[in-house]
């Protein structure tokens, strides 16, 4: 029993801890029974939260939980189950106290602390602050995400049980200047391989900004004597491309916005009215616009059809400001591929909303 309050319980701990950022209270208080089946095979998790719920017996909170911290969950439940038997009491909570009269740890800084210096890991520890504590797991968690996601902050923000964005951005993803820094640097390397795997796909891109593209790729080849990218030669051109990654950005399915960096903001579609680069409101027709093909031709036809079918019903209620919010959203993807708007285009609710392409935005042709 003292190897298992000394080894195998903070080993689960430390899994667990990692894996859902749980603040002392909330890992304190994790029974046996947390887990229950989810519909997937798989299980969820289920718990209280207690810190800015305004609630004295705290809110209700599931999570999906990963198959190795349901493992470490299972394996401590059943670990629970045994240290209070053999301490003459029921193993209701997961985390049990060496002592007879203990049934519930209240704080696992102690418990993290041991477990540190039996695997002899406190030299890794920054001196300034050499406690491992469960709020460490937190800042590590929050390290991670900001660091290999662009949804970063949300993500964070429904992880850690944050009532606002700006607590996750400035406690969390900022608080270290280190990771602000790594976070830029992981969003430009993500955004090469973006444009690398677009490049490697070369053909099947679309788009007013494609043509220009598909020039500078066959200068680019001759360049360096070859007559196809090999991946290297993808990731160099990306490179290039991307002004070093500061550039291009995924601005919805399918639409990728390659306006160059340091471009006069003035010049493009989307700054009208605003004097500055917007590619939130990407504009059909823009320049630097490309488009991939393929599964989102696809994706336009069916959002057509939905489109489509609930302005039928909108009509027929009569109901004017869903009958305009359905017009919009047909003429959103109407336009964007030649084939797509050509086998909607003698439809009769197409006919009556949809509003013709401005003659400047050439339809997309099919990859063929």
């Amino acid at each position: 029993m003292a190897v298992a309050h000394a080894l195998i319980k903070p080993a689960h701990l430390w899994m667990v801890l990692l894996g859902n950022a749980h603040r002392n209270s909330e890992a304190t208080s994790m029974r046996t029974d947390c887990l229950v089946p989810a519909t997937n095979g798989n299980y969820k998790y289920k718990n209280q939260t207690f810190k800015m719920t305004g609630l004295s017996q705290g809110a209700e909170v599931d999570a999906v939980v990963p198959e190795l911290i349901t493992q470490s969950i299972l394996q401590q439940a059943r670990l629970a189950r045994l240290m209070g038997d053999h301490k003459g009491h029921g193993g209701e909570f997961l985390w049990v106290g060496r002592q007879k009269r203990t049934k519930q740890i209240h704080n696992l800084s102690g418990l993290l602390n041991l477990y540190v210096d039996v695997l002899g890991l406190r030299e890794l520890l920054d001196p300034k602050n050499p406690s491992c504590h469960e709020h460490r797991f937190r800042k590590t968690l929050a390290y991670l995400i900001a660091t290999t996601l662009t949804n970063a902050i949300m993500v964070v923000k429904d992880c850690f049980g944050h009532k606002d964005d700006m607590m996750s951005l400035v406690s969390y993803i900022l608080s270290d200047p280190k990771v602000a820094r790594e976070v830029i640097q992981v969003q430009k390397e993500m955004t090469i391989l973006m444009a690398r795997d677009a490049v490697l796909d070369l053909d099947n891109l679309a788009g007013p900004g494609a043509a220009g593209i598909k020039e500078r790729a066959r200068d680019y080849l001759t360049r360096i004597g070859k007559s196809k990218f090999e991946p290297q030669d993808a990731h160099e051109f990306a490179r290039i491309e991307t002004f070093d990654g500061r550039a291009w950005m995924l601005v919805g399915p399918g639409i990728l916005c390659t306006a160059p960096h340091g471009m006069t903001q003035v010049s493009t579609p989307c700054a009208v009215g605003q004097n500055h680069h917007n590619p939130s409101r990407c504009k059909a027709g823009c320049e630097w616009q490309v488009l991939l093909t393929g599964y989102f031709m696809t994706q336009a036809d069916d959002s057509i059809q939905y489109a489509i079918d609930h302005l039928h019903r909108a009509v027929e209620a009569e109901d004017e400001a869903m009958t305009v919010f359905w017009q919009g959203q047909l003429n959103t993807w109407l336009w964007r591929y030649e084939k797509v708007a050509e086998k909607w285009q003698d439809h009769p609710l197409v006919n009556r909303f949809a509003k013709p392409p401005p003659a400047t935005i050439p339809l997309v042709q099919d990859a063929a």
